[in-house]
């Protein structure tokens, strides 16, 4: 079993849980604590901005709904999925984007998430057997696994 970890230089996201944790970077440096009386120790000035990040997510930007209610050329049946947008004049879909293809998107209600608004962080795993490629994102509830072997049309695992 082998994991790839996605290049996102951000090891945790603080989260308010009832309980002290420890935030560690990505190479295991004490970078925060956290207590549950919203007191701060030697905190990171990057995960400063990043307790205060509490924004609902976006509509998804691509996407039968998106092609009803938006003003652009993008139209779902010239795409390669149902989610998915092809980088056009800076854009895909309605994501900014340069020469890279979006291939589709499953929004953080679609993960079965018990209505989480929040994620993460997102790991990649082939299963070197079948080949099977699979995302694992993590939740404030918990993990989902969502298969990504056909890159158009994911499918929520568990």
């Amino acid at each position: 079993m082998k994991f790839q970890y996605h290049p996102i230089l951000f090891a945790a996201l603080i989260s308010s849980f009832g309980e002290s944790q420890v935030i560690k970077n990505s190479i295991g440096r004490t970078q925060a604590t956290a207590t549950d009386e919203g007191e701060e120790t030697s905190v990171h000035e990057g995960c400063k901005l990043l307790l205060n990040d509490r924004e609902e997510p976006n509509e998804m930007l691509v996407g039968a709904a998106y092609e009803a209610t938006m003003y652009s050329d993008y139209l779902v049946a010239d795409e390669a999925g149902p989610t998915a947008a092809t980088c056009n004049n800076g854009f895909a879909g309605g994501y900014p984007c340069n020469n890279v293809n979006l291939s589709s998107m499953i929004g953080l209600s679609g993960l079965k998430s018990g209505g989480s608004s929040m994620a993460n962080d997102i790991w990649g795993w082939t299963d070197s057997t079948s080949l099977r490629e699979f995302a694992i994102i993590g939740l404030k509830e918990g993990t989902s696994f969502v298969e990504i072997t056909d890159e158009y049309n994911p499918v929520f695992v568990g």
